[in-house]
């Protein structure tokens, strides 16, 4: 009997914070979160619309990638945060330079090839 209460309080309080936070639906629009749609549109600004990659064409929206053309991802993610925070300060800078799109292959291949010039470490 006493599980039975516990499972009805916990359903009780379930649909009381989905009524409060109606609200929070609207932040999915088609299927899409709001993360996504700000991904996407940070992926469309610096594809110039082509949403391809800038090095060998590739156009998986959902292999693409924002790489810093300078390789200082490391200490701007110190700042900006990464993910959905890092696509979010984007849009609020309007869109900074230094950022291109690219493929998560040719992302991987750029690391390794800046890399080898400080050490051989994958070898």
């Amino acid at each position: 009997m006493k599980k039975y209460n516990q499972l009805d309080k916990a359903k009780k309080a379930k649909k009381m914070w989905a009524k409060e936070n109606k609200h929070l639906k609207k932040y999915r629009r088609n299927g899409r979160t709001a993360d996504e749609i700000v991904k996407m549109q940070s992926l469309f600004f610096y594809s110039d619309g082509d949403m391809i990659c800038k090095k060998c064409g590739y156009d998986n929206v959902d292999s693409l990638c924002i790489e810093h053309i300078e390789n200082n991802g490391f200490e701007e993610r110190k700042k900006t945060g990464s993910g959905p925070n890092f696509f979010r300060w984007l849009r609020r800078n309007n869109f900074p330079e230094g950022y291109q799109i690219l493929c998560r292959n040719c992302n991987w291949l750029k690391h390794l090839e800046h890399n080898d010039k400080k050490k051989r470490w994958y070898s």
